[in-house]
């Protein structure tokens, strides 16, 4: 991860998580190489998921209730809102390079053909591909899914201010120094002389470097594993998610609770109601109520419990439990 701010990245590297955007790419033997990886901490402000499914109607028969349904694909969609914070020059510089790598990864892959020369007497510049070979990782949210981003916008705020150029003199034990360039360079430097909350004006003339910037992103995610039920994963157990690596989809739950029992590789986990009939309803066993002592059944009768040879008067206190009077 590049610069930030020492208590941002302290803090989200103890209690967050970060956001990472990977560029891969497939080598020879089929594996997946790292080109390029992108990650920030970032202050989030919104985050939507949506899952479109597409379904098909045909006319209805004559005489049918219902028109014909047929499921045909399902589209997951995540859009994601933050701002990112600048407490000196150095993280306002970082801040924008990454919005800067966001930006390019709404293009496509062009290469030049130096076989083909156009009229301006140049290699041809010729159209590869979209980008489709771009991860995701948000915590436990979003999990090293395949996306490609479909919308992008950048919103300096310039409300909350931007960092300043200073040419203001300053003199050292080499002479006299504009002040904006004297602390680029005792930053890049890791001068101790300059602590990081000091770092606020640059050398840079025509710079502009805000203090603080929203970003919006839209994306698609294409799912390169199987997903739904049953499947070739799953032979003979049509209930089972097709998925079947072992953990919770979409959102990994962690190890605080255990993984479905249906999205298990081996059966183990947190078992779910077995389907009592053909319709899908669900049969749930219910647990026999514990009877106190004394009491050889127990019958709930509108505010009476009847037991053998009397009645026992309960109430029901705020937490629901039953208490005999």
């Amino acid at each position: 991860m590049s610069y930030q701010f020492s208590n941002v990245e302290t803090s989200g590297r103890t209690k967050y998580f970060p956001l990472e955007i990977t560029r891969v790419a497939r080598n020879q033997s089929g594996g997946i190489d790292v080109d390029e990886e992108i990650s920030r901490f970032v202050f989030l402000t919104t985050y939507n998921e949506s899952f479109e499914a597409t379904w098909t109607t045909n006319d209805s028969n004559f005489g049918a209730l219902n028109k014909t349904f047929r499921y045909s694909q399902t589209n997951r969609k995540l859009t994601l809102s933050f701002k990112l914070p600048a407490r000196n020059v150095a993280d306002s510089k970082e801040n924008l390079e990454f919005c800067q790598k966001l930006a390019r990864l709404t293009y496509g892959k062009y290469y030049t053909d130096e076989n083909n020369i156009n009229v301006f007497s140049t290699p041809s510049y010729n159209y590869q591909g979209a980008l489709f070979d771009i991860r995701l990782n948000f915590g436990n949210l979003i999990r090293n899914e395949n996306i490609y981003i479909t919308d992008y916008s950048f919103t300096p705020n310039f409300d909350a201010g931007i960092f300043e150029y200073s040419a203001t003199p300053v003199t050292t034990e080499n002479g006299t120094t504009p002040l904006g360039q004297l602390k680029d360079s005792l930053f890049a430097e890791g001068s101790s002389d300059l602590p990081e909350t000091s770092y606020t004006s640059h050398g840079e003339l025509g710079k502009v470097y805000p203090k603080e910037v929203e970003v919006n992103l839209t994306m698609t995610i294409l799912h390169d594993y199987k997903l739904g039920f049953g499947g070739p994963n799953r032979p003979g157990e049509p209930l089972k998610w097709a998925e079947n690596r072992n953990r919770d989809w979409p959102h990994g739950t962690g190890p605080t609770y255990p993984v479905l029992e249906y999205m298990t590789e081996d059966g183990s986990g947190v078992s779910e109601p077995e389907i009592s009939d053909q319709w899908g309803n669900l049969e749930i066993e219910d647990s026999e109520d514990e009877v106190p002592e004394g009491i050889d059944e127990v019958q709930t009768l509108e505010g009476t419990q009847q037991t053998k040879g009397e009645d026992v008067n309960y109430t029901i206190n705020e937490y629901g439990e039953v208490v005999l009077q």
